[in-house]
């Protein structure tokens, strides 16, 4: 008796043994695309910043401008077409968003953009203000869109 529970249990063990082995197969790579560009203001490169990608209103993926003053980026995102804003602060919390930022009062200092390696001045500080101000929320009158493809592409983003 013993005999032929110890056969049935084996028989299920080896059963869920093998379609566990089944199941152990690598999941598919999911693909990417590598968005590489300049961004501009009014002519001119920005100085630094962030993108932030979102895919229906959810951040995906952050690219970075250079600090060096190209404007230049590079991001790794999944393919589809995805809303960009465009920002000095690194982190999605912290400063406050555009559609609040202009109620604060005059008598109280704006912060200031905090992006590690930029040794930004006061200029240069401004405009990346004025840049977060139109560019930096989901709900801009101009938002930014790309539809982003596996593999790699140019994308230029010229902000007026």
């Amino acid at each position: 008796m013993k005999t032929w529970w110890v056969r049935e249990v084996g028989g299920v063990g080896l059963a869920l043994a093998c379609l566990l082995a089944g199941c152990s197969y690598p999941l598919r790579e999911i693909p990417r695309g590598t968005v590489r560009g300049k961004v501009t203001y009014k002519g001119q490169p920005l100085p630094a910043g962030f993108l932030v990608f979102y895919n229906a209103s959810i951040p995906v993926e952050f690219g970075v401008i250079k600090p060096d003053g190209s404007g230049t980026y590079e991001a790794s995102v999944t393919p589809g077409l995805v809303q960009v804003t465009v920002r000095w602060e690194s982190s999605l919390g912290g400063n406050l968003p555009p559609e609040r930022s202009s109620r604060i009062p005059a008598n109280r200092p704006r912060p200031s953009p905090s992006i590690p390696g930029a040794d930004l001045t006061a200029k240069q500080a401004n405009l990346l203000d004025e840049v977060q101000q139109k560019y930096g929320s989901l709900r801009t009158a101009k938002p930014l869109t790309f539809d982003v493809a596996a593999g790699e592409q140019t994308w230029n983003i010229n902000l007026d």
